[in-house]
């Protein structure tokens, strides 16, 4: 039931953004898993913002959502800011390595793995 929760969460999002395709190197949903909270973070395109995303809080345990925040980001000299639509702007250091994109957030280094529709970890 978990693993069906998530998969319907994750096809909402896929089927909203479809129709927005890039070669962006971050564009797609990644993900980690951390003491059974997933956070997922989809980076996409919109008619209005060429580098919206979407990140979301997901406790495993209880199969729900907890949180979800949107806004836009940018890319400069390997850091990205994140600009929410509440105004807070957070820029965190960044590397990205084929499926693996890594933030260094308050002094830990958080890595998510690239969402892959084979993925069923949850």
């Amino acid at each position: 039931m978990k693993k069906c929760g998530f998969l319907f969460f994750l096809c909402v999002w896929l089927a909203l953004t479809a129709c927005s395709a890039s070669v962006k190197d971050l564009y797609g949903t990644w993900y980690v898993d951390t003491d059974n909270v997933r956070n997922i973070i989809q980076f996409y395109e919109t008619d209005t913002a060429k580098n919206a995303f979407i990140w979301a809080v997901y406790d495993i345990a209880a199969d729900e959502r907890t949180s979800v925040d949107t806004g836009t980001y940018e890319l400069k000299n390997k850091t990205i800011t994140f600009t929410y639509s509440s105004g807070v702007v957070v820029t965190l250091d960044y590397t990205q390595s084929d499926d693996t994109l890594t933030f260094v957030m308050d002094g830990a280094v958080v890595e998510f793995q690239l969402f892959e529709l084979g993925d069923t970890t949850a």
